[in-house]
C-alpha cells in the first residue's frame, strides 16, 4: 500500500476519475447557467467554498496514514471536530448571503449539507481502505464535495432546468 501510495502515475482509473470529475462540473455550471449567469457565479463560488472547508474533513477526523508526507504534516492525530468550526463557520455565513442574493437559502444549506453527507462517507472510505488521511485524501475530498455540492443545487426549484 505504501508503494502504490507512492506512486505518481495516474492509471487508467485516476484518469476516468479526472475526467468524469470534469465533466461534472462542466454541465453541472452549464445547467445553472442556462437560466441565469448569476446564479451560476453564485454556485461555483458556493462550491468552492465547500470544496476548501470539505478539505479540511480528513484531517479533522482521521490519523495520519503513513509517518510522513503531506498529511503527517498536520500532527499524528486527527485535529478534532473543534478545527472544524472557523471553516464551517464561514462556509455557512457563504451559503447564507449567497443564498440571500440569488441561491435560495434553503438551496445554499442544502447543497451544504449534501455535500457534508459526501464528506463524512468519504472520510469512512479512506479509514477503511487507507487507515488514515494523506494530501490526496483531502484534494479528493475537495472535489467530491465541490462536485456533490454542485449538483445539489440543481435539485428542485429551478423550473427552467
Amino acid at each position: 500500500l505504501s508503494r502504490m501510495m507512492r506512486d505518481s502515475r495516474i492509471g487508467v482509473y485516476g484518469a476516468l476519475a479526472l475526467g468524469l470529475s470534469l465533466l461534472l462540473r462542466i454541465e453541472a455550471i452549464g445547467v445553472m447557467a442556462r437560466p441565469s449567469v448569476a446564479f451560476a457565479a453564485a454556485g461555483m463560488i458556493l462550491a468552492g467554498a465547500v470544496a476548501r472547508t470539505a478539505a479540511l474533513t480528513p484531517l479533522a477526523w482521521l490519523a495520519p496514514a503513513r509517518a510522513n508526507g503531506a498529511g503527517a504534516s498536520v500532527g499524528a492525530a486527527p485535529l478534532g471536530a473543534r478545527a472544524m468550526l472557523p471553516g464551517a463557520a464561514t462556509l455557512a455565513a457563504i451559503a447564507a448571503a449567497l443564498g440571500l442574493i440569488t441561491l435560495e437559502v434553503v438551496r445554499a444549506l442544502f447543497a451544504c449539507a449534501i455535500a457534508a453527507g459526501v464528506a463524512r462517507l468519504f472520510v469512512a472510505v479512506a479509514r477503511r481502505h487507507i487507515g488514515g488521511q494523506t494530501g490526496d485524501v483531502c484534494g479528493a475530498s475537495a472535489a467530491l464535495c465541490e462536485i456533490a455540492a454542485l449538483l445539489a443545487l440543481l435539485i428542485g426549484g429551478r423550473d427552467a432546468y
